[in-house]
């Protein structure tokens, strides 16, 4: 009862600073900022925050995401959702390779959604005519980041960085 109690004042802090935070920043970085490259410490808080979120929902939602965008025949061979060091959108990629073919038809279309939306702005410019149109994976991306991100914190553990 006492974990759960915890459980429920952690959310209940967490979603109430959280709130807080999105509306304070962004002000914070593009009026008070803007002298110092607002716009673009702007950027990156929203790329580390999405980054969080996705770790936060493959660590906690591991189950759910397991049973809704997994193969039951393949679980087996699946990478599974759940480390918290991991995000979401990598654990898509891995299970969405040609190698694994774990996905189910709602895995998928995540995986499709998440491919449209990283592509979306090379695709907008595309249709304006102001450039050219890049087919980026999100998914790939996700791998590639996260793969870069265990090389730094290996070479960390090498050179007593810890």
């Amino acid at each position: 009862m006492v974990g759960f109690l915890l459980f429920v004042v952690a959310v209940g802090l967490t979603a109430a600073v959280f709130a807080l935070s999105v509306l304070f920043t962004p002000i914070y970085f593009l009026v008070i900022g803007k002298w110092n490259g607002g716009r673009k410490r702007l950027a990156v808080w929203f790329t580390k925050m999405a980054k969080s979120i996705d770790q936060f929902g493959n660590g906690s939602c591991g189950h759910f995401l397991n049973a809704t965008l997994i193969k039951r025949s393949a679980r087996k061979r699946a990478y599974l959702f759940g480390n918290i060091d991991e995000t979401a959108s990598f654990v898509i990629g891995m299970n969405g390779s040609d190698r694994r073919d774990a996905l189910n038809k709602v895995g998928n279309f995540v995986k499709f959604t998440l491919d449209i939306v990283e592509n979306l702005p090379s695709l907008i410019r595309w249709v304006l005519g102001r450039g050219r149109y890049f087919k980026n994976s999100h998914t790939e991306k996700a791998i590639r980041i996260q793969k870069e991100s265990d090389e730094k914190a290996s070479e960390r553990l090498l050179n007593n960085f810890y």
